[in-house]
């Protein structure tokens, strides 16, 4: 069974900082038409990225940030995409869902 989506992409989303808040970068938002927007971490490092409890603090303010200014209607989910995926750790599990290089062109690569 094959599911289509429309969605519409948005590339760094920055919000300045002020002298109580500090300033928030979304790297990559996509807004679908099945009333969820993924606000997207993308993070390329040589190992597994290691989701710190420091990191995902700074992830679900990221997103309150978000949904304050923005007031979406619809849900807001956070995915990581990773070049060499992610270590597991309590906070890994957190990411609604974990994108790896290799599963973002599994379906157009040929052997």
């Amino acid at each position: 069974m094959q599911i289509e989506i429309e969605l519409k992409a948005n590339a760094i989303q920055c919000t300045k900082g002020t002298k109580d808040e500090r300033g928030a970068q979304i790297d990559l938002i996509l807004d679908r038409d099945d009333d969820v927007i993924n606000l997207c971490e993308i993070k390329f490092t040589r190992e597994p990225f290691i989701v710190t409890s420091d990191y995902y603090n700074q992830v679900l303010v990221k997103s309150s940030r978000f949904i304050r200014d923005n007031k979406p209607s619809k849900a807001v989910r956070q995915i990581l995409i990773s070049v060499n995926g992610v270590k597991r750790n309590e906070y890994s599990d957190e990411f609604q869902t974990v994108i790896t290089l290799d599963s973002l062109f599994a379906p157009y690569l040929t052997i």
